[in-house]
Protein backbone atom coordinates (compact mmCIF):
# COMPACT_ATOMS: atom_id res chain seq x y z
CA UNK A 1 0.00 0.00 0.00
CA UNK A 2 2.90 2.34 0.76
CA UNK A 3 4.31 1.70 -2.72
CA UNK A 4 0.94 2.62 -4.23
CA UNK A 5 0.86 5.85 -2.26
CA UNK A 6 4.38 6.70 -3.43
CA UNK A 7 3.39 6.03 -7.05
CA UNK A 8 0.36 8.30 -6.62
CA UNK A 9 2.53 11.12 -5.26
CA UNK A 10 5.06 10.70 -8.06
CA UNK A 11 2.24 10.73 -10.62
CA UNK A 12 0.98 13.96 -9.04
CA UNK A 13 4.44 15.48 -9.36
CA UNK A 14 4.63 14.49 -13.04
CA UNK A 15 1.15 15.90 -13.66
CA UNK A 16 1.46 19.07 -11.54
CA UNK A 17 5.24 19.44 -11.40
CA UNK A 18 5.13 23.18 -11.97
CA UNK A 19 3.35 23.69 -8.62
CA UNK A 20 5.58 23.93 -5.57
CA UNK A 21 2.75 22.52 -3.45
CA UNK A 22 2.97 19.16 -5.23
CA UNK A 23 6.64 18.91 -4.25
CA UNK A 24 5.89 20.06 -0.70
CA UNK A 25 3.26 17.38 -0.26
CA UNK A 26 5.64 14.73 -1.54
CA UNK A 27 8.39 15.98 0.80
CA UNK A 28 6.06 15.49 3.77
CA UNK A 29 5.17 11.99 2.55
CA UNK A 30 8.86 11.19 2.05
CA UNK A 31 9.73 12.48 5.54
CA UNK A 32 7.08 10.30 7.16
CA UNK A 33 7.23 7.13 5.08
CA UNK A 34 10.41 6.75 3.03
CA UNK A 35 13.80 5.67 4.38
CA UNK A 36 16.61 8.20 4.34
CA UNK A 37 16.34 11.88 3.59
CA UNK A 38 17.25 11.98 -0.09
CA UNK A 39 13.71 12.00 -1.49
CA UNK A 40 12.61 14.68 0.98
CA UNK A 41 15.66 16.84 0.24
CA UNK A 42 15.09 16.59 -3.50
CA UNK A 43 11.41 17.44 -3.17
CA UNK A 44 12.22 20.45 -0.99
CA UNK A 45 14.79 21.65 -3.53
CA UNK A 46 12.21 21.34 -6.30
CA UNK A 47 9.64 23.26 -4.23
CA UNK A 48 12.17 26.02 -3.57
CA UNK A 49 13.02 26.23 -7.27
CA UNK A 50 9.33 26.60 -8.19
CA UNK A 51 8.73 29.44 -5.72
CA UNK A 52 5.63 29.60 -3.59
CA UNK A 53 3.66 31.46 -0.95
CA UNK A 54 5.45 32.75 2.14
CA UNK A 55 4.27 29.95 4.45
CA UNK A 56 5.44 27.29 2.01
CA UNK A 57 8.77 29.04 1.55
CA UNK A 58 9.21 29.22 5.32
CA UNK A 59 8.43 25.49 5.67
CA UNK A 60 11.01 24.67 2.98
CA UNK A 61 13.56 26.83 4.77
CA UNK A 62 12.97 25.17 8.16
CA UNK A 63 13.01 21.59 6.86
CA UNK A 64 16.10 22.23 4.72
CA UNK A 65 17.88 23.76 7.70
CA UNK A 66 16.95 20.81 9.93
CA UNK A 67 18.14 18.32 7.32
CA UNK A 68 21.37 20.25 6.80
CA UNK A 69 22.00 20.22 10.56
CA UNK A 70 21.73 16.44 10.38
CA UNK A 71 18.73 16.08 12.65
CA UNK A 72 15.38 15.19 11.22
CA UNK A 73 13.92 15.96 14.63
CA UNK A 74 14.88 19.60 14.40
CA UNK A 75 17.40 19.43 17.25
CA UNK A 76 21.02 20.31 16.72
CA UNK A 77 23.62 17.76 17.77
CA UNK A 78 24.37 19.66 20.99
CA UNK A 79 20.67 20.03 21.83
CA UNK A 80 20.14 16.34 21.19
CA UNK A 81 22.94 15.34 23.61
CA UNK A 82 21.59 17.72 26.27
CA UNK A 83 18.07 16.37 25.74
CA UNK A 84 19.24 12.76 26.09
CA UNK A 85 21.10 13.64 29.30
CA UNK A 86 18.04 15.26 30.81
CA UNK A 87 15.87 12.37 29.64
CA UNK A 88 18.09 9.82 31.40
CA UNK A 89 18.12 11.97 34.53
CA UNK A 90 14.32 12.22 34.46
CA UNK A 91 14.00 8.45 34.11
CA UNK A 92 16.36 7.88 37.05
CA UNK A 93 14.39 10.35 39.19
CA UNK A 94 11.16 8.61 38.19
CA UNK A 95 12.52 5.26 39.41
CA UNK A 96 13.70 6.93 42.63
CA UNK A 97 10.25 8.39 43.24
CA UNK A 98 8.63 4.98 42.74
CA UNK A 99 11.04 3.50 45.28
CA UNK A 100 10.16 6.26 47.77
CA UNK A 101 6.44 5.63 47.27
CA UNK A 102 6.98 1.91 47.77
CA UNK A 103 8.90 2.53 51.02
CA UNK A 104 6.15 4.85 52.20
CA UNK A 105 3.52 2.17 51.57
CA UNK A 106 5.70 -0.42 53.32
CA UNK A 107 5.97 1.81 56.39
CA UNK A 108 2.18 2.13 56.69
Amino acid sequence: MLAQAERAYRFGIRRFGSLSEAHLLFSIFARDHLPGMTAESQALAEARARGSAFDSTFYVYLRTRNLRDGEATGLSAVDRVVFEGFWKQAQALKVGSYRAIFKLWEAM
